[in-house]
């Protein structure tokens, strides 16, 4: 596709030049235009171009997706629009949430994986050579963007060569440097292993260990079976490889994690094709990866051309997001639409999300379609009109508060707030914190973007505060869920001050939420519910003007169609604080 417009160039199934399909482990683009894809299967880089005009996008059919197994990763999500009722021309924005729900086996971000290799004196020549290069291959198929190795070496002594790392060029070195010598202690390498993933384990990864030996447990004092189901129940999987006739076979079945990870090797030529079926079961387990959700729109209900958040490729009624992994917390993805013609319609001929599950079996999610309602405006009589006399009450009148104020500023750095916005923010924010008596009263900086990031702690010191705003930098994300539950820590967790206070939030934003809407609400409620007051200001005309003024007070969102607008209403704000 074109980067910017999001045109189809091309649709090809990678082949290699034998006509066997590519495995597609990893893909680039050079400058040309030329699609570079990594064949893991064949250990090669295949180069493709552009070859004629693009084929006709295929319909989406309805296909049975296969039965997930019991312990496999269930997926959910909704599809909605808000408001379901406009106007024609009026915009309403059709969101879309994918989550998965898996057995706490499954709830990983990739493997961290020990390799462990007997070098003991009956290695030497050519089974050593052999498992050398299986293991060798192993490591540089391993996708380090999800799993980490390791590797441990045993023969009469014990040694952690590489510890658990993204490092595969150290670990091939280490490889490349085993000898064969002494005899086999199988339980000092598993006491090792163990050892080693109480010190370095990562939590969201499934730890698995991949021993190699080719001999009998000759050295070790204690039984390697208890070492082994010690690891098992802390949730370690273990594989086992027995090479030659020499094996004690018994002992790597039952320190294996099941008899589908016990491997037996006769001779050193078939290690590799084991060492390749492991790391295809380490690279399946735990991770719901491809991920893509596709949503293709009634023709006369087409979105608003860059209205995509995040970012979709974009076509002719078609909008389409991927992610290589989903994320914990799950994916939400929204963009606005505009309908004109009246009547009860659908939002989508058709909306699915495509995954490959934690047991590598490729599904689909089918969203259900909301619909939305396009009412045109009733016209209302014009009134007579009459003279009247009213009394005049002032919005800007303040009766002074007697307490002292605790404010907390949450100001959006989002990569939307890029230039004048930031400039103006920083400015308004000064003029905020300049009509506070900081003498009595209290003020901290939060930034958030894909998190919150305290600035300025709770406190009087206002060059701590301006210091905060100079060292406010940009990110990626909004997530006013975790700004909110910042400030409300930061409040609940101040030091206590003297005399009443009244404690307040001010939350700037120029969007709205990138992740899932319900925490945010949930954040609000805690506020209130500890007698928080709630102040929101919506900036430009992407701003998310429903979610802020729900998450603030009644009477407390205020709209900045324009930077400019900025000081003047953080300096109304300032007084609304302060009064009561």
């Amino acid at each position: 596709h074109t980067l910017r417009e999001g045109t189809l160039l091309s649709r090809f199934e990678p082949v290699g030049p034998d006509g066997r399909p590519a495995s597609g482990a990893d893909i680039a683009v050079r400058k040309d235009g030329r699609i570079l894809v990594a064949d893991a299967e064949g250990r090669a880089v295949h180069v493709y171009a552009p070859d004629g005009g693009p084929p006709p996008t295929p319909a989406p059919t309805a296909t049975a997706a296969p039965t997930a197994e019991p312990s496999a990763c269930r997926l959910s999500g909704e599809h909605t629009v808000s408001p379901s009722i406009v106007s024609p021309g009026e915009p309403a924005r059709v969101t879309l949430t994918l989550s998965a729900d898996c057995p706490p086996r499954t709830r990983l971000s990739g493997a961290d994986v020990i390799l462990i290799m007997d070098r003991s004196s009956s290695m030497a020549g050519d089974p050593l050579r052999a498992a050398k290069g299986a293991a060798r291959s192993f490591v540089e198929l391993l996708d380090v963007r999800f799993h980490r190795v390791g590797l441990i070496s045993f023969a009469t002594d014990v040694t952690l060569d590489t510890p658990l790392a993204e490092d595969v060029a150290s670990v091939v070195t280490a490889i490349d440097a085993l000898v064969a010598n002494g005899e086999t202690d199988i339980s000092g390498a598993l006491e090792a292993a163990a050892d080693h993933f109480s010190d370095a384990r990562r939590p969201l990864a499934l730890p698995v260990i991949v021993l190699l030996t080719d001999g009998r447990d000759t050295v070790g004092t204690d039984s390697p079976v208890g070492a082994a189901a010690r690891m098992m129940a802390s949730g370690v999987s273990i594989y086992t490889i027995g090479l030659g006739n020499d094996v004690d076979e018994d002992l790597l079945r039952v320190i294996a994690s099941g008899p589908d990870k016990y491997f037996r090797a006769p001779t050193p030529t078939e290690l590799f094709p084991i060492y390749r079926e492991i790391l295809r079961l380490v690279v399946s387990t735990g991770v719901v990866a491809e991920v893509v959700i596709d949503d293709i729109l009634p023709v006369d209900i087409g979105n608003v051309t860059g209205s995509a958040r995040p970012p979709a490729l974009e076509a002719p009624s078609r909008l389409t997001w991927s992610r290589p992994v989903l994320p914990a917390d799950g994916m939400t993805v929204d963009f606005e639409i505009r309908p004109t013609r009246p009547g009860r319609q659908p939002v989508s001929v058709g909306a699915e999300a495509r995954f490959v599950g934690d047991d590598g079996i490729a599904r689909r999610f089918v969203y259900d379609i909301p619909e939305i309602e396009v009412r045109p405006p009733t016209p209302t009589p014009t009134p007579e009109p009459f003279a009247a006399f009213l009394p005049i009450m002032y919005r800007e009148h303040c009766l002074p508060a007697k307490e002292r104020a605790d404010v907390v500023l949450l100001v959006d750095a989002s990569s939307s707030m890029e230039g004048e916005k930031l400039v103006e923010a920083r400015r308004a924010a000064r003029a905020f914190i300049a009509t506070l008596d900081l003498g009595r009263d209290r003020a901290a900086l939060f930034a958030f973007d894909e998190h919150a990031i305290r600035l300025a702690p709770l406190g009087s010191d206002e060059a701590a505060l301006d210091a905060g705003l100079d060292a406010l930098t940009l990110g990626s994300g909004t997530r006013i869920d975790r700004a909110l539950d910042g400030a409300l820590a930061e409040i609940t967790g101040a030091a206590p001050a003297p005399g009443p206070r009244k404690a307040a939030v001010v939350l700037l934003s120029d969007g709205g939420q990138s992740g899932p809407l319900p925490p945010v609400f949930d954040a609000a409620d805690a506020l209130r519910a500890a007698g928080i007051a709630r102040y929101s200001i919506g900036l430009g005309p992407d701003v998310d003007r429903t979610l802020l003024s729900d998450i603030a007070d009644p009477g407390g969102f205020f709209f900045a169609p324009r930077v400019e607008d900025l000081e003047t209403i953080y300096r109304r704000l300032a007084g609304v604080v302060r009064c009561r």
